[in-house]
């Protein structure tokens, strides 16, 4: 691949987030009714928390513990289902 750049050149790195099927959904929808993708709803979303000032005080951390915690069940639970 001719476009292919070393880490070092690149400008950029890419940022993975893993959600649910139903936030994935909420989110494109978001992104539909502002006329966006839903890259650019994410950017959005992460350039928002990097920007709060006070994003410590309103416990970000801790919601985003408690929503990997039911990202992790519900993968679980589809996993056993899967099994048996």
């Amino acid at each position: 691949m001719p476009n292919c750049k070393k880490k070092s050149e690149r400008k950029s790195e890419q940022l993975v987030i893993r959600v649910t099927p139903k936030q994935k959904e909420h989110w494109e929808t978001l992104a539909k009714v502002k006329g966006l993708n839903l890259s650019q709803v994410m950017r959005m979303m992460v350039d928002d928390f990097l920007e709060n000032p006070n994003w410590i005080t309103h416990n970000t951390w801790r919601f985003l513990k408690a929503a990997a915690d039911i990202i992790d069940k519900e993968e679980n639970a589809n996993t056993r289902k899967g099994n048996e």
